[in-house]
């Protein structure tokens, strides 16, 4: 899939020192450390990100301002979604046609295709963002394991706290320095299942002037396999509160989940993909 966001780099860090192995776990991983497991799987993860497969699926946002439904065609070079419901209800005729103009637009419009695709990926930059801190931002601690995962694959679950060595890269990735909470991994799949943070205490942004997070905001990512190989966000749920430049009161109420995944050939066009899409969103408005 075409990158449209650069991932940032972080900024060196203390390296972790190694503890004693994994009481419970199997032979395999007896002997690694739980920030090695999950510099692993950070790693596999960043590198199929690289490559990823065509497919159609389905993807709702709610918010405090209602939800909006959104059908997304990707292939390995461009990511377009189309408006099908507002609030769960069908578009208007109006809306639907202003949809089919817009989309019909972007096949002459490169620089409206390059924002749409900006815009489409934005929460799963987001997320891969946050994926490659993993490994330096916090320290692990072994919880369980049991083979819960998909086909019965092994899931590791971890405890996880800030690492006083991490400097967070940017304003957003700060937020991580004043989270706690758990984490399982698919060892058999060397993939990142779930992370479900709490925020313990205040976070702020830019030297207590810009902005400042209060504690007991939460935080969830779930993440499943798709397809053969492929894995994908299948929810991503934020709720903070804060105030930005100590009045104005910062609410971040969010939840995005994706479903009704299907596989689709990699090397389709634009104008192809665009077809498609419109057949299915008439289906979705029926």
């Amino acid at each position: 899939m075409k990158q449209t966001a650069t991932f940032l780099k972080v900024l060196p860090v203390l390296a972790f020192a190694f503890g004693p192995a994994l009481a419970g776990a199997s032979a395999q991983d007896s002997d690694t450390h739980p920030n090695e497991l999950v510099r692993r799987v950070v790693a596999h993860e960043l590198e199929a990100a690289k490559s990823r497969s065509g497919y159609i699926y389905r993807m709702r946002k709610e918010s405090s301002k209602g939800t909006e439904t959104k059908l997304m065609i990707e292939s390995s070079n461009w990511l377009v979604g189309s408006l099908t419901r507002i609030n769960d209800k069908p578009l208007s005729p109006q809306q639907q046609k202003k949809e089919e103009d817009r989309l019909a637009g972007l096949l002459h419009d490169a620089a409206a295709l390059h924002k749409e695709e900006i815009q489409a990926q934005k929460n799963e930059n987001r997320v891969k963002r946050m994926v490659r801190v993993l490994p330096n931002a916090f320290r692990y601690e072994y919880i369980s394991s049991s083979d819960s995962g998909p086909d019965g694959d092994r899931v590791v679950r971890l405890a996880f706290a800030p690492n006083p060595a991490f400097q967070a890269p940017t304003r957003e990735l700060k937020v991580l320095t004043g989270m706690k909470g758990t984490i399982e991994l698919d060892v058999t799949a060397t993939r990142l299942m779930r992370v479900e943070a709490t925020l313990f205490r205040s976070v702020s942004f830019g030297w207590g002037i810009l902005a400042r997070l209060r504690p007991g905001g939460t935080f969830l990512l779930e993440r499943g396999p798709i397809g053969y190989e492929q894995w994908s966000t299948r929810k991503l749920d934020l709720h903070f509160r804060g105030s930005i430049l100590l009045f104005k009161s910062l609410w971040i109420d969010s939840t995005i989940t994706t479903d009704q995944y299907q596989s689709l050939p990699g090397n389709l066009t634009l104008l192809q993909g665009l077809e498609i899409l419109k057949k299915q969103a008439e289906k979705a408005a029926e």
